[in-house]
């Protein structure tokens, strides 16, 4: 009767082949259960990603409106201001004209000039104190830029960290669908050194499997960590 073909040790062919294939199984185990987690944070990222887009647009829009609203009370400050500065004018060319017309006439100019006097201080006084420099002049940058603070203070009107984020998590997203690829390959070498009849080529199908896995795994825990 023929007896069980023995190793070099001295063990079992069979039982050293049985232990093979379950520990090849047990890797192919292991690396689908790590390109799972892979999977499942490349989504997250992914998901992260568009929600930060998301808030991004929304900023934008309402970063646009508030600068809409600004500027157009920023035109009613402009009208103002020039109305004010037309009556002052009108108030020194009747004072002017006034003065080379009879006393009747100047009495009635004067009057007229000194109503357009007062029209013109009440509404340079009604002006915004921070939209006039300090010779009386207007300045309308710099009202727009302390109203512009005031309304970034109140909300979240800068885009610019969302769309960061977008391309953050995105690149993320990204390397992990790579690592992913990799545990997939990783994977697909362990099946062939499970399904491989001879034993050298199952070896080297085996230590690219298991090089490919780690390489894959320590990358996975850098782009977790670092990002």
């Amino acid at each position: 009767m023929a007896r069980p073909r023995r190793t070099r040790e001295g063990r079992p062919a069979r039982r050293t082949s049985t232990r093979y294939k379950v520990g090849v199984a047990s890797l192919i185990a292991v690396t689908s259960l790590i390109g799972a987690v892979a999977a499942w944070r490349a989504e997250a990222a992914s998901r992260q990603s568009d929600e930060a887009e998301q808030t991004g647009f929304a900023n934008s829009v309402a970063n646009a409106q508030a600068k809409a609203q600004i500027r157009s009370s920023l035109e009613q400050v402009l009208v103002q201001y020039e109305s004010s500065r037309t009556y002052a004018a009108q108030a020194v060319a009747l004072r002017k004209q006034a003065a080379s017309l009879g006393a009747a006439d100047a009495a009635r100019l004067r009057v007229q000039s000194s109503a357009a006097a007062h029209l013109a201080a009440f509404l340079k006084a009604h002006v915004r104190p921070n939209a006039l420099r300090p010779d009386g002049t207007l300045d309308l940058d710099r009202a727009f830029q302390l109203d512009y603070a005031q309304a970034r203070q109140n909300a979240d009107l800068d885009p610019a960290p969302d769309f960061r984020q977008v391309d953050h998590f995105a690149k993320k997203s990204e390397r992990l669908v790579g690592l992913t690829a990799l545990l997939i390959a990783a994977a697909f070498f362990f099946t062939l050194a499970q399904v491989g009849k001879r034993r050298l080529a199952a070896r080297v199908y085996l230590g690219g499997g298991v090089i490919v896995l780690v390489a894959a795994t320590v990358l996975l825990v850098v782009v977790e960590v670092a990002t």
